[in-house]
């Protein structure tokens, strides 16, 4: 059981960081913007939302991504840990 719940959580890491890329290529604005340090934080979240291929879901995959590794990672390390 040990070797298997390992392999899960190399690949529940695996799939975080899959996830974490893919949220950022569909919240991400893929192409220039003149004058980006004139807009108001407001107005650029406005434009993000807008110009991107897909905003909310693509920040809800990048957080699921975040939530994925931190808990794959406590439990590799809280795992080695008992071990020793």
């Amino acid at each position: 059981m040990g070797k298997k719940s390992n392999k899960l959580l190399t690949e529940g890491v695996i799939i975080s960081f899959i996830l974490l890329i893919i949220g950022f290529f569909l919240s991400a604005v893929w192409f220039p913007i003149q004058d980006i340090d004139r807009m108001s934080s407001s107005e650029l979240l406005a434009l993000q939302k807008e110009m991107a291929l897909n905003y909310p879901f693509g920040i809800v995959m990048r957080d699921m991504g975040i939530i994925l590794f931190f808990i794959c990672t406590v439990l590799i390390i809280a795992k080695r840990r008992k071990k020793n």
